[in-house]
């Protein structure tokens, strides 16, 4: 923010002394100057905007990536218990008499088979999400890039025409 305020104040400056020290001759390029001292402080704030925001996805995807780091460690424990207690089951059923130990493990073959499904799914979609912050976290660092580039483009295309508005003048 800081930073911001500095370069504006020194290129109102820049254009303010530059306005007092011009003859009538250099009113033209003064007026050029001027619009690329307008249009070069609309790039920094475009700029400053575009990064505000990068940073802001940034946040946002750290977010997201501990809320579900979260809920996954919470189901894997959930998961792990469920196995747990399939198998305790299993030792009590093998007690059971030969009609009910087939009819109570076939029922519990079945939510044994929920519970694998569910690890499953929770880790397709670990793999899904891993793969969407990776993507996301390239895409701000692509766009972060484009943002400089652009930055630093506008900032020297406005030295240029600063130091040619100078050199002209003094001609």
């Amino acid at each position: 923010m800081k930073s911001r305020i500095v370069i504006i104040g020194s290129l109102v400056l820049t254009a303010s002394v530059l306005l007092f020290g011009c003859s009538e001759a250099s009113q033209s390029k003064l007026e050029e100057a001027k619009s690329s001292t307008r249009a070069a402080a609309n790039n920094i704030q475009g700029a400053a905007n575009s990064i505000a925001e990068a940073q802001r996805t940034d946040a946002n995807a750290v977010q997201v990536a501990k809320d579900w780091s979260s809920f996954k460690n919470d189901m894997s424990q959930q998961i792990a218990r469920n196995e747990d207690e399939i198998k305790d089951l299993r030792q009590k059923i093998a007690a059971a008499d030969a009609k009910k130990r087939a009819r109570l493990d076939g029922e519990l073959d079945k939510l044994q088979a929920r519970n694998n499904e569910l690890k499953k799914k929770l880790e397709d979609e670990n793999d899904q999400i891993k793969k969407k912050v990776g993507a996301e976290i390239e895409q701000d660092k692509q766009r972060q890039a484009a943002v400089q580039r652009e930055f630093q483009h506008d900032a020297d295309e406005l030295g240029k025409a600063l130091k040619n508005f100078a050199t002209d003048d003094v001609k």
